[in-house]
């Protein structure tokens, strides 16, 4: 329902929980803390240690979903999960991942590369196996999140299996979001991988599709990837949205297009005036403050 509990109760209600922690499955901690994460509520550290040492006292039996949900909910809280634990939840996941959904795999590759973590390569590659076997049930946002968290915890994928991720978001694109088609193409990117051109167009009509939604940071990522492409993306430039979303709020955004174009030796003085305008214009905004 999206709602959102008192702070006041909230705490009682956290308090009761650890107090009755011995009673508690894996099923129960996880969803308390996959709760608590969901209303963005932060979690005292003694609270959630003492929460995570229960969870690890019976990881074991806990499910794939239990496992994920506890990783991700951990992550999102923009906490660390300790190493021991997630060595023994990645094991337990890693060897059920067959029985998981794509998006459940997606979630526990985000959370751990969000906290910073990488898996032993074997490890890694049991699970994009999995993934991999359902990707035609995976939706854009799953695929993207694998995505990045591969190229986050800079690990690389077989060029053809990149390829098949990509091709499968293409197929998808009517249901991508900015951030979906962005952070593919930035994955990719620092990947250093090279898509095939029918691919890198696909991407750039769904990102021009969804314009109108993407951020200043969404933009300028994907001008900066397609350049790492090695590609020009005219129908973004000349897309009526694309000057109002250039340095909107900040100048390092326009920058970071500049950089793009110059890359591409593209010389639209038009286009690089009105980055130069923005970005100074913001630049005397802050000086005028700062007075």
């Amino acid at each position: 329902m999206g709602e959102q509990v008192p702070a006041g109760l909230l705490g009682q209600l956290v308090d009761a929980f650890v107090s009755k922690l011995h009673l508690a499955d894996s099923q129960h901690i996880s969803n308390t803390l996959w709760a608590l994460a969901k209303m963005r509520q932060p979690v005292p550290t003694d609270q959630l240690q003492l929460l995570l040492d229960a969870f690890a006292s019976k990881v074991q039996h806990a499910n794939p979903q239990a496992l994920k949900d506890t990783l991700w909910a951990v992550a999102t809280l923009g906490q660390l999960v300790p190493a021991g634990l997630l060595q023994q939840s990645m094991h337990a996941f890693a060897n059920n991942a067959h029985l998981v959904n794509p998006q459940e795999i997606s979630n526990i590759l985000w959370a751990v590369a969000k906290m910073g973590q990488k898996l032993p390569v074997i490890q890694l590659q049991q699970i994009l196996d999995a993934f991999m076997n359902k990707v035609q049930q995976a939706d854009p946002q799953a695929i993207k999140d694998t995505l990045w968290a591969v190229a986050t915890m800079g690990e690389q994928l077989p060029t053809q299996r990149m390829k098949q991720l990509v091709e499968a978001l293409v197929s998808k694109a009517q249901q991508a979001s900015p951030q979906d088609v962005s952070n593919t193409l930035w994955a990719v990117a620092k990947m250093g991988e090279q898509l095939p051109l029918r691919q890198v167009l696909h991407q750039e009509q769904a990102f021009v599709t969804v314009l109108a939604q993407a951020t200043p940071q969404q933009v300028a990522n994907t001008v900066w990837a397609l350049a790492k492409q090695r590609y020009l993306p005219q129908q973004l430039l000349s897309a009526p949205q694309f000057k109002g979303k250039v340095a909107a709020d900040q100048p390092k955004e326009a920058a970071s297009i500049a950089w793009a174009l110059a890359v591409l030796g593209h010389r639209d003085e038009q286009v690089m005036s009105f980055i130069k305008n923005r970005s100074l214009a913001r630049m005397c905004q802050v000086r005028s403050h700062a007075d």
